[in-house]
C-alpha cells in the first residue's frame, strides 16, 4: 500500500526484488505510474523554497538525485508545434542527457517486466485523483519550462499533481475499470473517505469465483415449410427437464408477434401453433425469468398455400 512515488518503489519491488513471491495485492494512491510534469520544471526552472525570510536554492540537489529523474514523464509530454515528444527525443536545459536516458530506462524496465508477469496487471489497484487542473504538457521556451493543463488541447485533470494521462499504467486507456476515481488533490487521497472506503473493500474481498449455472441448450424441431391449414408443430427438448420453462414466441415477416406461449420443460414439449396464414415466420425458444440458463433457438419456417403461390412468394430456408 503506497503513495505518490512510493508505487514507484512498490513497483520495482515486486518485478525486480522478488517481491510478487510474497505480495498478494498492491494498492497505489497517486502513484505518477508515467510521471509527472511538475517534476520537468522543477529539475529545469529550479527549487527555491522560500519559509519567511528563509531561501534556500536545493537545484543542485534535486539534480544529482536519479529518483527525481524517474519522476520525469514518461509519455511524450514536450510540445513542439502541434506534436508532442517524449524527454528522449530533444535535449532538456540543464539536464544531462545520460541522467534523463537512465530514468527513462527505469521506466520501460519496469513496464517490460510488468507485461512479461501477468498477474501484474490483475494484482494491481491503482486509486487516482481525478478532475483538479493538473500540469500534464511542458514548452521550454529560452532555456525554461512552462507547464500547461492540457494535452493536446484536452483539459484531462489529475489530482493536481499527477495528471491522468501519468496516474495510468503503460497501455491502460484512461477510461479504463481499472483506474479507481477518486476527486480529490494529489496530497489528501491517503485520508479520503471514499479512497479509503474503496481501500477497505479492496483488502476485505474474497478471491472467490462464483460458480456459474451452465447453460442449457435446447433441441428445437421446427418444420421449414408447412401448407395452409395446417397446424406448425414445435418440438423441444432439454437436457434437464422439467426444472426450466420456456417461451415460444412466433413472428411474422413484420417482426409481430401473432403468438406467444409460456410452457414448462418436461422431457419434450409438443407445442401446436394453428391457423397462420400464408406468409414466413419466426419461432424463437428461449429461456424464461433473468438469469436463465436456457440458450434462444430460432427457427424460420413457411405456410405456403399453393392455391396463391402466385400471389405470395417462396422464400428460401437454409442451405
Amino acid at each position: 500500500m503506497c503513495h505518490s512515488m512510493g508505487g514507484l518503489v512498490a513497483r520495482w519491488y515486486l518485478e525486480h526484488c522478488g517481491g510478487a513471491e510474497i505480495t498478494r495485492k498492491m494498492v497505489t494512491l497517486g502513484t505518477p505510474y508515467r510521471g509527472a510534469a511538475k517534476a520537468l520544471a522543477q529539475l529545469v526552472n529550479g527549487v527555491h523554497p522560500r519559509i519567511g525570510r528563509l531561501a534556500a536554492d536545493l537545484t543542485g540537489f534535486a539534480r544529482s538525485l536519479p529518483s527525481i529523474h524517474q519522476l520525469l514523464p514518461a509519455y511524450a509530454c514536450l510540445e513542439r508545434g502541434t506534436d508532442l515528444l517524449t524527454t528522449t527525443e530533444t535535449p532538456i536545459p540543464g539536464l544531462p542527457t545520460a541522467a534523463v536516458a537512465d530514468a527513462m530506462r527505469f521506466h520501460t524496465d519496469l513496464d517490460a517486466a510488468e507485461q512479461q508477469r501477468t498477474a501484474s496487471a490483475t494484482m494491481t489497484h491503482a486509486i487516482v485523483g481525478c478532475r483538479q487542473p493538473t500540469p500534464t504538457t511542458a514548452r521550454i521556451t529560452n532555456g525554461r519550462v512552462e507547464l500547461l493543463d492540457t494535452y493536446q488541447g484536452q483539459h484531462l485533470h489529475g489530482d493536481a499533481t499527477v495528471p491522468l494521462v501519468g496516474a495510468a499504467r503503460t497501455g491502460t486507456p484512461l477510461d479504463s475499470n481499472t483506474l479507481r476515481r477518486i476527486v480529490d488533490k494529489h496530497g489528501n487521497l491517503q485520508r479520503n473517505k471514499a479512497a479509503l472506503d474503496e481501500l477497505d473493500s479492496i483488502l476485505t474481498a474474497a478471491p472467490l469465483i462464483p460458480r456459474a449455472t451452465a447453460p442449457i441448450d435446447p433441441q428445437v424441431t421446427v418444420p421449414e415449410l408447412i401448407l395452409a391449414g395446417a397446424p406448425l408443430p414445435v418440438e423441444i427438448t432439454l437436457a434437464e427437464p422439467g426444472r426450466y420453462r420456456v417461451r415460444i414466441a412466433v413472428t411474422d415477416e413484420t417482426d409481430r408477434v401473432i403468438e406467444a406461449r409460456v410452457v414448462k420443460a418436461g422431457a419434450t414439449i409438443t407445442a401446436s401453433i394453428d391457423d397462420l396464414p400464408p406468409g414466413g415466420y419466426t419461432v424463437a425458444v428461449t429461456g424464461v425469468g433473468p438469469g436463465s440458463p436456457v440458450t434462444a433457438v430460432t427457427s424460420e419456417t413457411i405456410v405456403w398455400d399453393p392455391d396463391t403461390a402466385d400471389r405470395h412468394p417462396v422464400y428460401a430456408v437454409g442451405p
